[in-house]
């Protein structure tokens, strides 16, 4: 625990101390097929990287849950294939409303991920850190990896179609 005087009051910062592991997915996440397959492909991603505790499980729930929304507005979409504008009841063109609702639960999991340190700048925030020789390593992998050009393939191909 540390303690700093500020002014005329003293402010302690307390560091909780939550065991990390996987918590037992809510009844709503288990019956949720897209819920459940990010819960258990998130988890123990969060859990070796000390983000993730017991005391997280409803918080991670609402995170996996809005997942799960948005695949639904996503599969919707791809029913409606994709098409941006619709006929209102009055004949009008309007913007197809599940555009809207899939945008407001990718806000809502954005939110979320910046919370559990699954955005790269959330992460940098948290002060998590990836080794360098690893980094090195991951991005070596990338590199080598088929069907994903280089940055050095990438500025060739740029160069070549401006000649």
């Amino acid at each position: 625990m540390e303690s700093r005087v500020t002014g005329d009051t003293m402010r302690t910062k307390i560091t909780p101390r939550l065991r990390p592991g996987i918590p037992t997915p809510p009844k709503r996440v288990q019956e949720n097929p897209d819920a459940l397959e990010e819960w258990n492909h998130t988890a123990p991603i969060l859990v070796e990287a000390r983000l993730l505790t017991h005391g997280d499980r409803a918080a991670f729930a609402a995170y996996c849950l809005t997942y799960a929304r948005w695949c639904h507005a996503e599969d919707m979409l791809d029913e409606l294939s994709g098409e941006w504008v619709q006929k209102s009841m009055r004949d009008n063109n309007i913007l197809n409303p599940w555009i809207g609702i899939r945008q407001k639960l990718c806000d809502m999991m954005l939110r979320f991920q910046g919370e559990f340190g699954l955005t790269p700048s959330s992460r940098v925030s948290l002060g998590y850190r990836v080794p360098k020789g690893e980094a090195i390593e991951q991005s070596k992998r990338q590199a080598e990896a088929p069907g994903i050009p280089t940055i050095e393939n990438f500025l060739d191909e740029v160069r070549s179609s401006v000649n």
